[in-house]
């Protein structure tokens, strides 16, 4: 079983696994009990669904050769600088 068959929209391993593990990280997140390797990979979790949820909007826009360059510069940026702070 991959995880497409095993996480989807009507799975119940959602309400058994994702649901209170995304609450319990939440609430580990709002009272600063993670660590920061765990905090970084949050962020790049959000970072890249956030991603992923802009390309499907955007499934049909041409990028232009400077637009990807602003957007692989960025993305070096806040991996290299902000993720470490």
């Amino acid at each position: 079983m991959n995880n497409n068959e095993t996480f989807n929209n009507n799975s119940s391993i959602n309400k058994i696994l994702l649901i209170p593990f995304l609450k319990h990280l939440t609430d580990c997140l709002e009272n600063d009990k993670l660590e920061s390797k765990q905090v970084q990979l949050i962020g790049e979790f959000f970072m890249k669904f956030k991603c992923a949820e802009q390309v499907k909007k955007e499934t049909d826009k041409e990028f232009s050769e400077e637009e990807i360059m602003k957007f692989f510069t960025l993305g070096y940026y806040v991996y290299q600088f902000l993720l470490d702070e």
